[in-house]
């Protein structure tokens, strides 16, 4: 089971690619529901976009970390011990010296030629679970796929046995097979699958919202919040400005923090903090969040009506997210078979 799910979400070189993958889900959707075109084209202007801007929260994540792959990881630190892996096309799992170590992919293509971190199928299969479990209305799915016998590229004849059936009652699911999937085939690691997941329904929720305002004509809210703070113990009037917020904790009593739990990259602009009535009182401060990554609690330098001009960091830290063991990428290209068709019921 697990092999057909590898080489069904794999996604790779002349296929629909992941994020076309959630398009063929969406034509499911549609054809199950008996969509119209004006559905139709709300719920594709939203899904492809919302895959577009996946791979753009994506691949930059990757060029920052620019995480080593399983592949490099394994043959480095294994170099010289025995482990236990797949031995290769119909080998099976067995003791294999830890240099000679291979995903389970086909030869053409035993790994993407780009950064591991993060997952580009996790965060595409999150924001694409986030459209259509949010534009349907409910995490029901209800699809499935058959897988004829044999059908394998990486083991032709043998894998699968018999024509196996694959089930997605929910779209989350789906998105946790997609997921899943990377890892038993040695392409990624846990955090890169979980770190992805968590960007995709960021990006999704936020692009499904952007895709809003053009269906009905309403403002995305997110775009200049207004957050509560606490003003700190020295400040002791009714209004006040804020410079120089960054990405950081309130460090002294001159600072106004904020806890900001938004899934976005603040670029952050200083404005008008509105507080309740002086000092410990709660009050509002808006700054503008235009992109998408994660979320930070922010801190503003306390300035005059009259300063209030200083430069925002748009420094961007990520505590606990940790490197892989550094090595050689392995390019590599190869065609693929068309997919099963499918079905929701």
């Amino acid at each position: 089971m697990q092999k057909v799910r590898i080489e069904y979400w794999a996604d790779g070189p002349a296929s629909e690619t992941p994020p076309g993958h959630w398009c063929l889900f969406a034509q499911a959707i549609s054809r199950k529901d008996g969509h119209g075109l004006d559905t139709d084209t709300k719920l594709f202007f939203a899904l492809a976009n919302a895959e577009l801007d996946a791979s753009i929260a994506a691949w930059n994540a990757e060029r920052r970390w620019d995480y080593a792959r399983p592949i490099t990881a394994v043959r480095t630190r294994r170099a010289g011990q025995l482990i236990l892996a797949w031995g290769g096309p119909y080998k099976g799992t067995r003791l294999i010296r830890g240099e000679s170590y291979l995903p389970y992919q086909p030869a053409t293509s035993l790994t993407p030629p780009f950064p591991e971190y993060v997952s580009g199928h996790s965060t595409f299969s999150a924001a694409g679970a986030r459209v259509l479990r949010t534009f349907t209305g409910s995490d029901l799915f209800g699809a499935s796929v058959t897988i004829p016998r044999g059908s394998s590229r990486i083991e032709p004849g043998a894998v699968p046995a018999l024509p196996m059936l694959l089930t997605w009652p929910t779209f989350t699911t789906a998105l946790d097979e997609a997921g899943n999937s990377r890892r038993q085939g040695g392409i990624h690691f846990l955090d890169a699958d979980l770190g992805g997941r968590g960007l995709g329904d960021a990006v999704g929720a936020n692009t499904l919202a952007k895709a809003r305002t053009y269906f009905d004509g309403s403002r995305v809210s997110s775009q200049v919040d207004e957050i509560p703070v606490v003003l700190a113990a020295s400040a002791q009037t009714a209004t006040a400005k804020v410079r120089n917020c960054r990405l950081a904790p309130a460090s002294s009593p001159s600072t106004v923090a904020a806890m900001a739990r938004r899934r976005t990259s603040p670029k952050l602009l200083h404005e008008d903090v509105r507080p309740g009535s002086g000092a410990g009182s709660v009050g509002l401060v808006r700054y503008t969040c235009p992109s998408v990554l994660c979320t930070k609690e922010v801190a503003c330098e306390l300035a005059s009506a009259s300063s209030a001009t200083g430069s925002p960091s748009t420094g961007l830290s990520r505590p606990g997210w940790r490197p892989h063991p550094a090595g050689r990428r392995v390019q590599s290209t190869g065609p693929r078979s068309p997919r099963p068709g499918v079905s929701a019921t």
